[in-house]
Order: C-alpha cells, then sequence, then structure tokens
C-alpha cells in the first residue's frame, strides 16, 4: 500500500503553547537560502534583512535591535556570552553557518530566564557532529576560506544507549590579500556548452549538428587605479554531417581559439579602451556536388587583432572614435577599419545619434543566399589560391570579405516610459565571395560577386 508523506511539525503546538513575543526563530536553511556576499551565507547579513534590526559598517558591523546600542545586545553560544562577534564591516560574524542548529532572537520582552541585557537577545545552538561516519565541508571565495569537519567518538548503534561525536570548523579571511588584486568589482568565470540536433529520415537524409565549447574569462580591477583588465581563454567547435541516399560525402568542421585582453580607463570626463585579440580558426569541408567533383578545404589560420577607442562628452555632443587593424595572417594582410560614433543632446528628450565604420571578415559560409532551404550549412576561410570573378572575368587577389556600414537615427522620451528609437542603416558590402558548388572542373572553387547595396 502506498501512502503520501506525513510532516511531523511541534509549530502549530508551540504558537498554542509559547507566548513567543517578540521572538523570531532562524534555521540553517534560512541562512543558506538568503542571498549572501561571495555567496558564502552568514548570520550577520541575515540579520541585516530582519525587522527591527539596523547594522551599521562603523566599528566593526554593529547591529541595533529594536532601538537598543550594539552594547545592549547579548549574544550568547550554547549559552555562553560572546563579545563583539560581528566583524569585516557588517558583512561576516565568527560564527560558521555549517556549524549552527538554529538561532532564537529576542527583540524585546524576554522572560526571566534571560539577562544581563536591557535590549536583545540572541541565542546561538551549535549542532551536534555526525555520530555515524566522519563527514567533512571545505569552501572558499575571494572573501573567506572555511573547513568544517565532524564524526563519532563512538558511533551511533542500536545495541549501544550513548554515543559521542565531535566537530571542529575554522575559517580565515582571505580579503587582507584578495583586495589588493579583485578589489572594486573583480571576478573570474568559467562556463561550456553543448549543443546537438539531428535530422533523420531514412528515405531522404540524415543530418546532425553539434556546438560545443568553452572558456574562462576573469575581470580585474585594482583598488586603486583607475584601470580595469578583462580577458577570456575559450574554445568553440561546430561540426555538421549529412548523409543523403546517393552516399556523397558532406561534412563541415570548425573550431575557433580565442584569447583576448581588453582594458579600460576612465576618469571623470572621458573613457579610454583597449585592448587586442588572438584568434586561431581550424576548418575542415568537404563536400561532393552532383558532377562528382569533390571540394575540400582543410585550413589553419590566425588572425590577429588590436583596437583603440576614445570616448569624450563635450556638454552636448558625445563622440566616440575608434580604429581597429586586423592582420590575417594566412592571407599576409594587414587591414585597418576606422570606425566612429556620436550622439548629440538637442534637449533633454531629444538625441540625434549616428554611427560609421569599416568591417572585414575572412570567413564564409558554403551556403548560397538565392538558396530557398538549405539544410547542410558549412563553413571555411578565405582560400589561399587565386579566386575568380565572373563578373569582371579577372583574378581577385584581395580575397577578404567587406563592408562600409553608415546608420543614422534620433532617440525621443514621450515620458517616463515610453521612449522612440528610430535608426536608418546604409550597408555597402564591397566584396562578397561564395563557394561554387556545381563546379566541374576542380580549379574553380570559388566566385567572386559583383559589389551590392542594401538599404534597410
Amino acid at each position: 500500500m502506498n501512502l503520501q508523506s506525513v510532516d511531523i511539525t511541534a509549530n502549530k503546538q508551540r504558537r498554542q503553547n509559547e507566548t513567543q513575543i517578540s521572538k523570531i526563530q532562524v534555521t540553517p536553511k534560512q541562512l543558506k537560502a538568503m542571498p549572501s556576499v561571495g555567496g558564502s551565507a552568514d548570520l550577520v547579513q541575515y540579520l541585516q534583512v530582519m525587522p527591527g534590526i539596523i547594522s551599521t559598517g562603523d566599528q566593526g558591523g554593529q547591529i541595533f535591535i529594536r532601538g537598543g546600542s550594539p552594547v545592549q545586545n547579548k549574544i550568547t553560544l550554547d549559552g555562553l556570552t560572546i563579545i563583539n562577534p560581528f566583524h569585516f564591516i557588517g558583512s561576516f560574524s565568527v560564527f560558521e553557518t555549517e556549524a549552527i542548529q538554529n538561532v532564537d532572537i529576542h527583540t524585546g520582552g524576554f522572560n526571566a530566564e534571560y539577562g544581563g541585557r536591557i535590549s536583545a537577545i540572541v541565542n546561538i545552538k551549535t549542532k551536534d557532529g555526525n555520530r555515524k561516519h566522519l563527514a567533512g565541508h571545505v569552501s572558499a571565495n575571494p572573501f573567506m576560506a572555511k573547513a568544517l569537519i565532524e564524526g563519532p567518538f563512538f558511533k551511533l548503534r542500536d545495541e549501544k544507549n550513548f554515543s559521542g561525536s565531535f566537530l571542529l570548523t575554522g575559517k580565515n579571511s582571505l580579503i587582507d590579500r584578495t583586495s589588493k588584486v579583485l578589489g572594486g568589482g573583480s571576478k573570474i568565470n568559467a562556463f561550456g556548452f553543448n549543443f546537438q540536433d539531428n535530422y533523420i529520415n531514412p528515405k531522404v537524409t540524415d543530418l546532425s549538428w553539434n556546438n560545443y565549447g568553452g572558456g574562462l574569462n576573469f575581470r580585474i580591477v585594482p583598488g586603486t587605479s583607475n584601470l580595469i583588465l578583462d580577458a577570456l581563454f575559450g574554445y568553440s567547435a561546430y561540426d555538421t554531417r549529412i548523409t543523403d541516399l546517393s552516399s556523397k560525402e558532406r561534412y563541415s568542421t570548425i573550431t575557433d581559439f580565442t584569447t583576448n585582453f581588453n582594458f579600460t580607463y576612465f576618469s571623470d570626463t572621458y573613457k579610454f579602451d583597449y585592448g587586442f585579440d588572438i584568434n586561431t580558426v581550424h576548418t575542415d569541408f568537404v563536400f561532393n556536388n552532383f558532377f562528382n567533383q569533390t571540394i575540400r578545404e582543410f585550413q589553419n589560420t590566425t588572425n590577429l587583432a588590436a583596437y583603440l577607442k576614445f570616448r569624450k562628452n563635450f556638454k552636448r555632443l558625445l563622440l566616440e572614435p575608434g580604429i581597429r587593424v586586423n592582420y590575417y595572417a594566412s592571407l599576409g594582410v594587414i587591414v585597418p577599419e576606422p570606425r566612429l560614433s556620436f550622439k548629440y543632446n538637442f534637449t533633454n528628450k531629444f538625441r540625434i545619434k549616428g554611427s560609421a565604420g569599416k568591417y572585414s571578415q575572412n570567413i564564409l559560409s558554403t551556403t548560397n543566399d538565392k538558396d530557398v532551404v538549405n539544410y547542410f550549412i558549412g563553413f571555411i576561410s578565405s582560400p589561399e589560391e587565386t579566386l575568380y570573378s565572373y563578373v569582371e572575368g579577372k583574378n581577385i587577389n584581395d580575397k577578404l570579405q567587406k563592408a562600409s556600414h553608415a546608420v543614422l537615427g534620433f532617440e525621443y522620451d514621450l515620458n517616463n516610459r515610453i521612449e522612440f528609437n528610430i535608426e536608418t542603416y546604409y550597408k555597402n558590402f564591397e566584396q562578397l565571395a561564395v563557394i561554387n558548388r556545381n563546379k566541374r572542373k576542380t580549379l574553380t572553387l570559388i566566385l567572386w560577386l559583383k559589389p551590392e547595396k542594401l538599404m534597410v
């Protein structure tokens, strides 16, 4: 017979049989559920959000309970008075959350069993150690490192009517060492991803996609400097394969290793950004067309880039010029890309803005924009061999895809909740390359298209 769960609690009886005037009970579960500094739950951080309790960072992070000063509050640990337990500007206390069983906060009107203070009582009770086996807990964050170990002196057994246990805990502040490097918003983040999809039709095709990768990024904000450093080390990969009734081999893989460092220097009136990127791309593409010609591109390319950007506010005019310089190592080409953006505040509600710039890339898709539907999407780098233009009937030396952009628009604040943002774009795609998937000869790999213009 399956029975539903049964909850046994004394709360109802306690509410009926205990006065519980001005008493707040806190459990370890509640402490850990509270968002905390550095992800480390602490009693003092929980107290700061309780009604009637105010915390200040002065003199070691003191708490005021229902109008009483800190010296008028009695803090006890298993009945033993603890003097001034709240430290580190009110963010951490001497009590270890993992060792707490429960906390009773008497904010006023407490009964005869408590005395020695005239405002409030905070009674903290510790839990017993694990009576069955040895256990432990270790954690660290930029603010603090801590550890706990517990276990039995005498294991709890059914045939014995007694047991003994121990619990040891300790923690140490790291802020004096980490604040020099991690002060003011420094952080580190590790991430990863894996996306898979596939389409299987036994009578037509078997197609799969896979994206995966991961990386590490961090930010360093020195406490005594106006300089911020952001960095990224990452790896990203894409793989797609298709098998159809004709058994023609088609697959494309691309892997990307990225390293970049970005520096930001700021003052009250201007901001200066600069940095560099190192990008290594590996591509492997195989495509057999209907003419039994195999298109194979296997390449390793490295792209280096550096940029400068400056932003200055001239009262109503906000100006942001910049330049990016790309070096495509496999092609031996250096491409400067100037950029400019601005905003002019005519009034507090009406602003005009605009931007313009040059752009380039050496990654191209194996699909064609004229395709209605194309399930197989591969990628290759700009090939090292000579390209051919069917429009001009000659070879092309510049193998990059390039474009120029210009954007102009305005913003208008109708009220505090409604804003109009209208922009018009002009894009000139100066050079576009597409793969000749229907080639009949090995030499005709890439076709270079006539420059196209797009207005939106």
